[in-house]
């Protein structure tokens, strides 16, 4: 059976599983067990080509059914629109908590599926999107913030080191702006048409799925 993204590389994981909060499970014989899934090396399913299969391989078999039911009941809800369950990672490269379109989960196997297209389409659109609009604010700042400093270090009323850091600093925070502006307008616009609602975004409500995706990146 064929796989997609290439061998062992890609790999879908429930946010709610390995969330440091959420993730940890005290057993009477074993102490303290940590309790995370991660389905991963997906391939097609053999009775419908535009689906994938991704399979958790990693969990002890002596945990799987407790790692079953706390999956379970944490995506009880499923992969809501406004709060994501599950990150995506295509190779080494991207990683993103975009749709799941056509999620089913087999708890007692251990297996995740869905549509493979629509799941690397939309993993695909946001970030070429980030990188889209990060060329335009870069193109903007070298006429503008950039063209500043540059006259400063010229006329040596900066450090040229100083001014590097800060153009590092400038461009990291850009990506991190974009980043959370993009994921926003996606979840805005996929509860809007699934619910018919429009969803208010409040300071840093998304401060903790932001954290997990950066962990997850670094």
């Amino acid at each position: 059976m064929s796989k997609i993204g290439g061998s062992d590389a890609s790999w879908v994981r429930p946010i709610a599983a390995y969330s440091s909060k959420k993730r940890v499970w005290y057993s009477q014989i074993h102490g303290k067990v940590m309790l995370s899934a991660q389905f991963e090396s997906g391939r097609i399913d053999p009775t419908n080509p535009i689906r994938a299969i991704f399979t958790e391989t990693e969990c002890a078999p002596e945990f799987r059914a407790k790692l079953a039911s706390r999956l379970r009941s944490q995506l009880k809800c499923g992969n809501v629109a406004q709060d994501p369950a599950i990150i995506m990672q295509l190779r080494h490269d991207w990683i993103n908590d975009t749709a799941v379109p056509g999620l089913e989960i087999d708890y007692d196997g251990l297996t995740l599926s869905c549509d493979w297209r629509g799941l690397y389409s939309a993993l695909f659109r946001e970030e070429r999107e980030l990188e889209r609009r990060n060329k335009r604010w870069f193109k903007e700042q070298e006429s503008g913030a950039f063209a500043a400093m540059k006259a400063r270090v010229n006329s040596d009323r900066a450090d040229p080191m100083e001014m590097m850091k800060r153009t590092l600093m400038m461009h990291g925070n850009s990506w991190t702006n974009q980043r959370r502006s993009l994921r926003r307008e996606r979840i805005s616009k996929e509860v809007l048409e699934k619910d018919g609602v429009e969803w208010i975004w409040h300071a840093d409500e998304d401060q903790e799925a932001l954290n997990y995706l950066k962990e997850y990146r670094t």
